[in-house]
């Protein structure tokens, strides 16, 4: 009896373990779907795959210029004679040392070129000045001389002519379309443009006024290389047909334009700073060491006088 009752529990016991079995079974399997159902059904969108951020690297800049480092020589030291530049060509030269008692800067020449300042306003400073003494220049201010021709002081007629000068633009915020850095009126010009990135040389001849437009005009455009608040040193030439501008000794120009060629006619009036008109400014900083000669200089003379005045650069 016992042997029977222990055969029916294990009989029970397999049936309740197969039934257990069968139940996991249908749980871990779903239903297939049929052919209708799995042609509508949608796909299940796929897992996106992390995505790798490379580190942006910013565009590589041009860094500025260096500041120059000018050590002009003393007062003692003939500049052009150093520059191997003979001084007869020199029809005018301000060092901008002094101011005498009537309100003038003297023409270093003696010629009676010398350049009238307001005595309210002009100031010769040596703090910051580029060798002796240096003018500080507001937007409103100018130096100027009125040439007369029976007395000389006029500029005479010129084949060929060179103009060079040391400036330093502080600011540019209110100039104008133009602000010169020096004009002789209605003949010759160099000058600073708006917003102060560049500027550009012009000048009329006996066949062409000045801003005639096309290929007849003289003209050259030139770039500053973002040198605010630094002594730079402008050149302007003319060889009797084309316009070249220079700075800090160096070909500068880009634009150029030859002129029909011919003599250069001065006007009387030549002035530095605020034109006093309706179409240009002055400009802020201060000029030294200007000079006006009857001489094309070449592009090594004109290095040649530049490193007279600034040396090896550091």
């Amino acid at each position: 009896m016992k042997t029977k009752l222990k055969l029916a529990a294990l009989i029970v016991c397999a049936l309740m373990l197969a039934s257990l079995a069968s139940a996991c079974g249908e749980k871990d399997e779903a239903p297939a779907p049929d052919a209708a159902d799995a042609a509508t059904s949608e796909p299940r969108p796929a897992t996106p795959s992390p995505t790798t951020h490379e580190p942006t690297t910013p565009a590589p800049t041009e860094p500025p210029p260096p500041p120059l480092v000018i050590k002009a020589p003393d007062d003692s030291v003939d500049i052009f004679e150093t520059a191997g530049i003979s001084k007869e060509s020199l029809l005018a030269y301000w060092k901008f040392n002094e101011i005498n008692a009537d309100n003038k800067i003297p023409d270093e020449m003696g010629t009676g070129r010398d350049l009238f300042v307001a005595p309210e306003t002009a100031k010769i400073v040596s703090d910051g000045a580029f060798r002796g003494g240096s003018l500080l220049l507001k937007m409103d201010e100018r130096a100027e001389f009125s040439g007369k021709s029976d007395d000389g002081t006029k500029f005479p007629e010129m084949d060929e002519f060179t103009v060079n000068a040391w400036v330093r633009i502080d600011d540019v915020e209110d100039i104008g379309d133009c602000a010169p850095i020096f004009e002789n009126d209605s003949v010759f010009r160099i000058c600073i443009t708006g917003g102060g990135t560049g500027g550009h040389a012009v000048m009329a001849d006996e066949n062409d006024a000045w801003y005639a437009g096309g290929t007849a005009q003289c003209w050259s455009d030139y770039s500053f290389e973002d040198r605010f608040g630094e002594w730079q040193m402008l050149t302007m030439t003319y060889d009797g047909e084309t316009v070249t501008t220079y700075l800090n000794g160096e070909y500068d120009g880009y634009n150029d334009q030859a002129g029909g060629g011919g003599k250069v006619k001065p006007a009387s009036r030549f002035f530095i700073g605020d034109p006093k008109a309706a179409w240009g400014t002055g400009w802020n900083g201060a000029a030294d060491e200007y000079s006006v000669m009857s001489k094309c200089l070449s592009e090594d003379e004109v290095f040649a006088l530049f490193m007279a005045y600034a040396g090896p650069q550091e």
